[in-house]
């Protein structure tokens, strides 16, 4: 370990002991005030046991690699990657939110899943020699101080794989370039999304040698037109409320806010009823980013409209020009997004006319779908390009001339129909970024052998 990482190391452990008198407290008010936090409290502190059923064939005595992602969109994309690596190496996964561990937990049952502990150096030193580890892949842009220094104590090798570097980020990290510089340096490689991706990381002090590019991961998701997404209960779901309506006669055009924002979302409603009424009825299906954050949704919703929630629905009667061409539908559930998404006519973009930075738009476009987005795009920039290029994707300024959108989107269906076909092309296009990654992986998969012990820790 180089002397000036050992430096910041020892400033992180000293810092961490300090306040350790401060953290006790408020761990305690976590603990007693958030009962959602107490079922997986003790994998927040690295202290959880953990199993696993490795294939017989499979060497585990010599290591584990430590597999880490950020949320549900991240465990979901990561998935692919993980089934591949897990056939020749034994690994251990963890996720920063519970709805990530829950994905990682569901797709692979015979692993070991846990949440990542608090980034702290006296969790994640014991964390990372309990387990055995000895390589670290992280993915996309999880970048952890205390995790990455005390990976370089142990001699624990850490790459990134599917990298991407928000221009926020980017910013942010430059800023304080002189400790993230340190932390970049010491990764052994990384696997990023684009050329721009490829430059940021470089600059911010990652060796050009280590630095590889593979496109994004994302795009290799099961194809959801050729049995790979089964959306019949879904579909019954979204039939229920439409029946209800009495549309009957003529499907409803389905817009789909797709993984929405509150405050977003109540614009947007705002922009759709200023162009009532539409030629058909409009069926929107909302899909809520954070689930945490329904009762905010449910707060605003008009209560005259058809509201119905995917486990039970209510409706009113009370109607006028608006309300009768008008019905929502509101998603309350987790890991159905995708199937949703199938049935849908046209896509929002959720967190693009917001200052989030937009949300994946690939299972749209994979499907088929044609999407619309507001100009928040920073997050998801090279994938916006290729669909905006390609022909199956508009960009808006705001939320007020998406209602021209959509009624020019119901009275054309051949070209909501080519717009879609366009987005099937570039999903086909930019496919094989798995196979590349695991190619560039070898390198850094190469040589498992147990992790230098260390006594001094």
């Amino acid at each position: 370990m180089r002397s000036s990482s050992l430096f910041y190391y020892r400033i992180f452990l000293l810092l961490n002991r300090i306040l350790w008198p401060f953290i006790l407290p408020v761990l305690f008010c976590v603990w007693a005030f958030s009962p959602r936090s107490r079922p997986h409290f003790l994998e927040r502190l690295g202290l959880s046991s953990f199993s696993s059923r490795y294939p017989e064939t499979m060497e585990v005595s010599s290591g584990k690699i430590l597999f880490h992602v950020a949320s549900l969109g991240e465990a979901n994309a990561a998935t692919p990657l993980i089934r591949k690596l897990s056939e020749s190496f034994p690994l251990v996964l963890t996720a920063t939110t519970v709805t990530g561990r829950e994905a990682l937990k569901k797709n692979f049952p015979l692993l070991p899943v846990s949440l990542a502990p608090i980034d702290l150096p006296d969790l994640w030193i014991p964390f990372l020699k309990s387990r055995q580890i000895q390589k670290i892949l992280l993915f996309e842009t999880e970048i952890w101080p205390s995790m990455l220094l005390c990976a370089m104590r142990l001699g624990i090798p850490a790459g990134i794989v599917n990298a991407r570097l928000s221009t926020r980020g980017f910013r942010r990290m430059s800023r304080f370039r002189f400790l993230f510089s340190r932390l970049f340096g010491s990764l052994k490689t990384v696997v990023v999304q684009s050329g721009e991706d490829l430059e940021r990381f470089r600059t911010l002090g990652v060796p050009k040698q280590d630095v590889h590019l593979a496109g994004n991961l994302k795009w290799d998701i099961p194809d959801p037109l050729k049995g790979g997404t089964d959306s019949s209960l879904l579909s019954e779901w979204v039939q229920r409320a439409e029946k209800i309506w009495g549309s009957e006669n003529r499907r409803p055009f389905r817009l789909l806010l797709s993984s929405i924002h509150p405050e977003e979302t109540k614009r947007i409603l705002a922009a759709i009823e200023k162009g009532a009424p539409y030629p058909l009825f409009l069926h929107v299906l909302i899909a809520p980013r954070h689930l945490e954050r329904l009762p905010e949704f449910r707060s605003f919703l008009p209560k005259s409209l058809l509201v119905q929630d995917r486990h039970d629905f209510f409706f009113m009667e009370e109607k006028n020009v608006l309300h009768g061409h008008l019905f929502l539908s509101l998603l309350d559930t987790y890991g159905e997004l995708r199937a949703l998404t199938v049935l849908a006519d046209l896509v929002v973009v959720g967190g693009t006319f917001d200052p989030v930075g937009g949300h994946s738009p690939i299972d749209a476009a994979a499907a088929g779908i044609p999407l619309v987005s507001g100009p928040n795009v920073d997050h998801i920039r090279e994938v916006v390009q290729d669909l905006s290029d390609g022909g199956g994707m508009i960009q808006l300024p705001g939320p007020d001339l998406l209602s021209a959108l959509l009624l020019e989107q119901m009275k054309s269906p051949e070209k909501r129909e080519k717009m879609g076909q366009k987005n099937r092309e570039v999903f086909a296009a930019q496919r094989g970024a798995l196979q590349r990654t695991m190619e560039l992986l070898k390198p850094f998969l190469e040589e498992m052998s147990p992790p230098s012990k260390r006594t001094d820790l």
